[in-house]
């Protein structure tokens, strides 16, 4: 792979709002699709005044989950405006309550926000309070510029265009590990690998993780999908198991096989549930 493809790397990894990354033999229209199913309206946009900041998750009528990390960058300044768009229609954020204990290491990286209004047209995500999801099929879901996982020109040209417009992409994983630190005696991390196709140039370099074997819409998170969903499908319906925090870009990974063998990892929702509770009734009893 040329250095050039290296350079594409650097530079995607300085970048905020470039997202979904969909396999090389899938075409983009059907990762597009599977995001606008029903069960994944409840999948929103952070905005930061007019800039696109990141995902988010609505929990209830006026509660929303989001990656801490999302509005590190915003500490010093507390008065800027917030808002989380679903399906187009932007709702002003009234309060941000990010962990107390998030660090810049990723640990903790979870922000429950209170809307100034409540959503009435949009089922919230209901929240997964098991600790049974080693192994699960897994839908993610977030927004940003999308590529194909061979294409890094495309990506840098699109995140250059789009950071702002860009669209809503889901796509499949499996659950393949769960570890990173503890809260309550709980490991709060989920880890997915991005699995190439067998037989392909990039298979035998690929799989870190469970499985070899790539789920049809396999695909990897980056940037603006911080913040988003991590879903599966139960007995009772949807559940959201997993709150996007990040993935990056090892480029020793990178210029042997691009995306394919990155590892995305996930806030744990049932690591904090009782924190997510705990924020709603103290939000709710101070009114």
């Amino acid at each position: 792979m040329s250095k050039l493809v290296t350079l594409f790397a650097l530079a995607l990894s300085s970048l905020l709002s470039f997202a979904g990354i969909y396999r090389h033999d899938r075409p983009k229209g059907r990762y597009i699709d599977l995001a606008h199913k029903r069960q994944f309206d409840c999948v929103g946009e952070v905005w930061a005044g007019k800039s696109k900041r990141g995902s988010c998750v609505l929990i209830g009528k006026t509660f929303v989950l989001s990656a801490a990390h999302v509005f590190f960058n915003d500490k010093t300044n507390p008065d800027k405006q917030f808002y989380c768009a679903f399906n187009g229609v932007k709702y002003p954020v009234k309060k941000i309550i990010n962990h107390t204990r998030y660090s810049e290491l990723g640990e903790y990286d979870i922000s429950i926000l209170e809307l100034n209004e409540p959503i009435e047209d949009i089922s919230p995500a209901a929240l997964c309070a098991t600790h049974d999801e080693l192994g699960a099929d897994v839908t993610g879901v977030g927004f940003g510029s999308i590529c194909r996982v061979d294409s890094p020109s495309e990506f840098v040209a699109k995140v250059a265009v789009e950071k702002n417009t860009a669209g809503k992409l889901a796509g499949e994983n499996v659950i393949d590990s769960i570890g990173g630190y503890s809260v309550n005696k709980i490991r709060a991390i989920l880890y997915c690998d991005f699995d190439s196709p067998p037989g392909c140039k990039y298979s035998d370099q690929s799989d870190k993780m469970g499985s070899s074997i790539p789920k049809d819409l396999e695909y990897y998170v980056n940037g603006g999908d911080s913040g988003g969903g991590l879903f599966r499908q139960t007995a009772k319906g949807w559940e959201l198991v997993g709150i996007c925090s990040g993935g990056g870009v090892n480029l020793n990974q990178f210029e042997k096989t691009y995306y394919y063998g990155h590892i995305m990892k996930w806030t744990r929702v049932s690591a904090f549930i009782s924190w997510i509770q705990e924020c709603e009734q103290n939000t709710t009893t101070t009114k």
